[in-house]
């Protein structure tokens, strides 16, 4: 079977699905480009795929390529399309549902509409996305094929544990609500901060995910980042900024806190939450989106929570060593191996 896969960059989760997933099949990796992707659009062409398999936005461009060629072009330039016959599979992935349909809504409709099967990341991203789209309710198998995490890479190391060491690792922005926690160090007087990443540029956003906690000024990626460094001069001798951190020491940070906190308004699943409970690190996050579908309950801060909340949790985590293995049991449950099998699962449905 040949298959294309449309979708990655070089990093990031669509990038290891990619390499962990698809790669080890024999796929061909077509990497997301910006605008119209004539190479794409040769090489569907030129080649007589059998499945290609879309990550994010991408999906649309096949859908539509699909389409047009099998409905609308005459019989000649139908036989160039030498990969008339592909599936398509479309997995739909962003931070929100809302902002995603907002700013993606025709590009979502014309893979729900025009995939053999779409795909998605979470219970959550199915649920709100019937929600929002009710027209697709009970006409389409929107089947879920999560993110994964490497538990051989992202593995304790108990030498490097210390005590009272939080991480908080994002590329941020408001919505992720680094302010909180930065504002919890209050509460946490004999504890250090280390805050991993940096800001991103300005998201597509809803209602639902404005935090009346972020003043009006600072609700820009920029504007948000320097005020919470303005937020953290209190705590100076406490909170450490360590910027981007390579992979290396990702992990090692993760291998090194006791507990890893994401106060985040809503994910429609949460990576670095997985990656610091595969090395065995409780994750504090948010009774939000997709992350409640694998932090455990008793690790979870409410919705909207406040600095004396999330202090409140990162203590009682803290007194539960026995916590560690669990949250590594749960990570070691979506190893990469298990998201072969979810994504096997759906090729084989479509294929047969």
């Amino acid at each position: 079977m040949k298959i294309l896969f449309f979708g990655g960059r070089g990093w990031g989760f669509s990038q290891d699905m990619y390499d962990y997933v698809f790669k080890p099949m024999g796929a061909k990796q077509h990497k997301t480009g910006q605008g119209v992707d004539w190479r794409y659009f040769f090489d569907v062409i030129m080649h007589d795929y059998d499945l290609i398999w879309c990550e994010g936005e991408t999906s649309h461009l096949a859908c539509l390529m699909h389409y047009l060629f099998k409905t609308y072009t005459v019989h000649l330039l139908r036989r160039m399309y030498r990969s008339n016959k592909a599936r398509i599979v479309s997995r739909f992935h962003f931070h929100d549902v809302e902002p995603y349909l907002k700013e993606f809504k025709w590009k979502a409709v014309m893979a729900l509409t025009y995939s053999d099967k779409p795909v998605c990341v979470s219970e959550y991203w199915r649920t709100e996305c019937m929600r929002l789209l009710p027209v697709y309710m009970g006409t389409i198998d929107l089947r879920i094929v999560h993110n994964g995490v490497d538990t051989f890479k992202y593995a304790p190391n108990s030498g490097l544990k210390q005590s009272n060491t939080i991480f908080y690792l994002a590329v941020t922005t408001p919505r992720k609500r680094l302010h909180l926690l930065i504002q919890a160090m209050k509460y946490l007087e004999d504890w250090k901060l280390v805050v991993g990443g940096t800001f991103a540029k300005d998201e597509s956003e809803s209602a639902k995910l404005s935090d009346p906690t972020v003043p009006v000024q600072y609700r820009k990626g920029a504007a948000y980042w320097e005020w919470c460094h303005r937020l953290s001069e209190p705590f100076r001798n406490r909170i450490e900024w360590a910027g981007f951190l390579r992979e290396e020491e990702k992990i090692r940070m993760y291998q090194m806190a006791n507990v890893f906190c994401l106060p985040s308004k809503v994910e429609s699943w949460g990576v670095t939450p997985m990656e610091a409970m595969a090395c065995g690190t409780p994750s504090v996050a948010t009774n939000a989106g997709g992350l409640r579908e694998f932090v455990p309950k008793q690790q979870l801060i409410p919705t909207s929570p406040t600095p004396r909340d999330i202090a409140e949790k990162i203590h009682e985590v803290s007194q539960h060593p026995e916590w560690d293995e669990q949250n590594r049991e749960i990570a070691i449950s979506f190893d990469w191996k298990h998201i072969v099998r979810e994504a096997k699962s759906v090729i084989n449905e479509i294929m047969s």
